[in-house]
């Protein structure tokens, strides 16, 4: 269930990471088609921690490409549990793709739901209770995943250009994130940067 079709490239998972066939083909090398090297902590090649992916549990990893937001998901379980608690996002739209991880919910299946009236289909997971939940709700009149409050956080990625043993110094970044609220729903937004005193 881990082997997603996007466009003309088939993604794949193994023991070692995520890989691209199409990569895999171009460049005659298994190691240049390492699409999870960024994340490679995360697989436990070194050392195991609670962040850690359960290798065992691979087999059991479900996916799903979601072309309009231009993202692959993955649903797996992190080290000591057996169902489904993490989903990596993988987000080739980027001219550098990117990775991120949602921890709301715990995937055990993925579907794209055309609804009536609806001209795009909507992304649904199915979790291991028997509920459906859906996740792109915009411009709807729902919007809970259990009334369970959610937190993000983004990690800038190291500055990569000029000469790799000169520290560089971030001067200024910006993040941009969109939240909605739902008619008559009300909610408040939280951030906060480092350690410095959370606002809202």
């Amino acid at each position: 269930q881990s082997i997603v079709p996007v466009a003309n490239d088939l993604l794949f998972w193994d023991y070692f990471g995520v890989h691209s066939l199409d990569a895999t083909a171009k460049f005659g090398d298994y190691v240049p088609s390492y699409l999870s090297a960024p994340i490679e902590a995360l697989f436990g090649h070194e050392a195991l921690t609670a962040f850690s992916l359960n290798r065992e549990q691979f087999p059991f990893v479900c996916g799903m490409h979601i072309p309009y937001y231009r993202i692959v998901v993955w649903g797996c379980r992190l080290v000591g549990v057996s169902a489904n608690n993490r989903t990596l996002v993988y987000h080739y739209g980027f001219p550098e793709p990117r990775w991120s991880i949602l921890d709301k919910f715990s995937p055990a299946s993925w579907a794209m739901v055309y609804a009536a009236g609806v001209l795009s289909p909507k992304v649904w997971t199915g979790d291991y209770t028997g509920f459906a939940y859906q996740l792109d709700i915009h411009g709807t009149s729902q919007y809970d995943v259990d009334g369970v409050t959610s937190t993000m956080t983004w990690a800038i990625p190291p500055i990569c250009f000029d000469n790799p043993f000169v520290d560089k110094t971030l001067v200024e970044a910006r993040l941009d994130t969109d939240h909605s609220l739902s008619q008559g729903m009300a909610g408040t937004f939280y951030w906060k940067r480092d350690a410095a005193t959370q606002q809202s």
